[in-house]
């Protein structure tokens, strides 16, 4: 999913470290473990989660319904799969379409460095009216994450502020000093978040309509 980045660089002390196409915000990571964790900004099933290593370029990708979460131990990506072992996609599951099928979900547990160590089935379901997302699926992928020393499904990010001077956008870090200034470019449809360690930082930007990652 990396391209190049196609606007003016930005002036900045931390370090453009990987381009997307669209708006992403970065969900979660750890300048420790080299990980982040983003997805887009529109939510609901089918909203794409990616488990990124700037570093070595490696990808783990999920998807709202079946995310992929940063533990502290690993990561983990879940995964529907039909009757016939074939991976589908979480609204495949959770709308019924005729007649009830049954999915399995699988948790697929990586270590930090990047390799599979596990793929390993942890629930059945069976299509019902219901969504089962809160009550069946989402705790059961809690004690994987636990078990991997705890991570957030829904992150851990931290919406930064990003305020217009002089025709410039700038995204401000959580004391308030300039973090990223983009010169020329609309503050009202910059779109910033960073880790919660303030290690990486994603930054939306309306004239190349690309997110870009930071590393400070």
């Amino acid at each position: 999913p990396g391209v190049a980045a196609t606007g003016t660089p930005a002036v900045t002390k931390g370090k453009l470290i990987y381009t997307m196409d669209y708006d992403l915000g970065i969900l979660d990571g750890s300048g420790e473990s080299g990980w982040l964790v983003t997805s887009w900004l529109a939510k609901g099933y089918g909203t794409r989660y990616y488990a990124i290593n700037p570093v070595t370029g490696q990808v783990v990708e999920g998807e709202e319904g079946a995310e992929v979460v940063l533990c502290a131990n690993g990561l983990v990506r879940f995964v529907w799969k039909d009757a016939d072992g074939n991976e589908v996609s979480a609204d495949t599951v959770y709308f019924i379409d005729g007649e009830p099928k049954t999915f399995d979900l699988y948790a697929q547990i990586y270590g930090l460095d990047g390799v599979l160590k596990e793929e390993r089935k942890i629930l059945s379901w069976t299509q019902t009216s219901e969504d089962p997302y809160f009550t069946v699926v989402l705790p059961e992928m809690n004690k994987i994450i636990s078990e991997l020393g705890g991570g957030s499904i829904a992150g851990n990010e931290l919406v930064l502020t990003v305020t217009d001077d002089n025709g410039d956008a700038v995204v401000l870090g959580l004391d308030g000093e300039e973090l990223i200034r983009l010169a020329g470019v609309d503050a009202s449809e910059v779109y910033a978040y960073s880790s919660s360690d303030g290690s990486f930082v994603s930054v939306y930007r309306p004239d190349s309509d690309q997110t870009e990652f930071y590393r400070f």
